[in-house]
């Protein structure tokens, strides 16, 4: 599998959407977006309007996509695309999918894991903590 057809897969398993939603979204066929899942040996670069469109649809920065291209297709010098930037992406896009007392839950936990990681000169802040507090 190559990398633009891994990024593609986690987004439809992370998603549960299909070829159809994803292409919809990103204003391209269902066809170039199924031909890219399922091309294992990509000899060029997709169209630019095809990279923007799918990046659109999997609801990442276009750059993501064209990097992940390129890496399918063997050029070099063009780095990976950082998988902070693939969560993200993935994070955002799925956010108006939640309730509100989810969305708390998922700020708490993200307030959580920060408050565990401090980096230097921050201090601890409970206010994200304090606001869930308040909607139970």
């Amino acid at each position: 599998m190559n990398p633009l057809q891994a990024l593609i897969h986690a987004h439809l398993a992370l998603t549960h959407e299909s070829y159809s939603v994803l292409a919809a979204r990103g204003g391209l066929s269902r066809q170039t977006v199924t031909a890219l899942a399922k091309r294992s040996a990509m000899r060029s670069m997709p169209h630019p309007k095809t990279l923007e469109g799918l990046a659109r649809g999997l609801g990442v920065e276009t750059e993501v996509v064209v990097q992940t291209a390129a890496s399918s297709v063997g050029w070099p010098n063009i780095p990976k695309p950082a998988p902070k930037d693939l969560v993200i992406g993935q994070l955002v896009q799925t956010l108006d999918q939640l309730t509100p007392e989810e969305l708390a839950v998922l700020l708490a936990t993200a307030d959580a894991l920060v408050k565990m990681h401090p980096t230097e000169g921050d201090t601890p802040n409970s206010s994200s903590v304090d606001n869930l507090a308040r909607l139970r």
